[in-house]
């Protein structure tokens, strides 16, 4: 499949799986369309593919059809969710900057550039800067190719609160893969559970109080 009809598949899926959520909800179109803020034409859009959705409006919609997020790239079995309530609007702002703010993030950790995510989606740079800056809406094909490209799951874009449990543990599983495998071997072994949460202590100190114990422990040594 190229690059473009790549692009045009993805929105179609999420389309459908949009609009069985809503039916299977029972909700109105233009109770959804009030929620985002857009048009019931322009919500419409939406679950025809024709336009494409946002992750944060992914997300809201999650929270008001009571399905897990993930629901619409992994069709898990919905579950309750106690999520705390914000204003449509003011998530929907908030998330868009923390999606940036991890983009960009996953971005610099994989050492990548912001012309070669543009190149990745057919954009410019400036569209990419706009995307981490939260100055646009991420549509969530793009999103999903971004995450491919710097090898981070598409979960770590997501809420927590909106994911089940099932893909909780999904995402602590793919967080594991990508560790070194000796790492990955310590880690999973129980009798070193002691030295992990002495690690997660000493994390947590500042860097003269992390000095101290070094030389105390040279003192005692010595």
């Amino acid at each position: 499949m190229d690059v473009q009809a790549e692009a045009r598949a993805v929105p179609r899926t999420v389309a459908e799986l949009l609009r069985r959520a809503r039916l299977g909800a029972g909700v109105e179109v233009a109770e959804c369309a009030g929620l985002l803020g857009v048009s019931p034409e322009e919500y419409l859009a939406y679950e025809a593919g024709d336009k494409e959705v946002s992750l944060p409006q992914l997300e809201l919609l999650s929270r008001h059809f009571d399905v897990p997020v993930t629901y619409f790239w992994h069709e898990p079995q919905a579950e309750h969710q106690e999520v705390a309530s914000l204003p449509p609007q003011m998530f929907l702002a908030v998330r868009r900057r923390m999606i940036g703010v991890l983009l960009r993030q996953a971005r610099l950790a994989a050492s990548q550039s912001l012309s070669e995510c543009a190149r990745v989606l057919g954009v410019d740079s400036e569209t990419i800067a706009s995307y981490e800056y939260g100055k646009e809406d991420i549509p969530f094909s793009h999103l999903r190719r971004l995450a491919d490209f710097l090898h981070v799951p598409l979960t770590y874009f997501t809420d927590e609160s909106l994911l089940s449990h099932s893909e909780k543990e999904r995402q602590m599983l793919e967080l594991l893969e990508q560790m070194p495998a000796d790492v990955r071997e310590f880690v999973l072994k129980p009798a070193n559970v002691l030295y992990l949460r002495l690690a997660m202590l000493l994390s947590e100190l500042s860097v003269d109080t992390l000095r101290r114990l070094g030389e105390g422990l040279l003192d005692i040594t010595l």
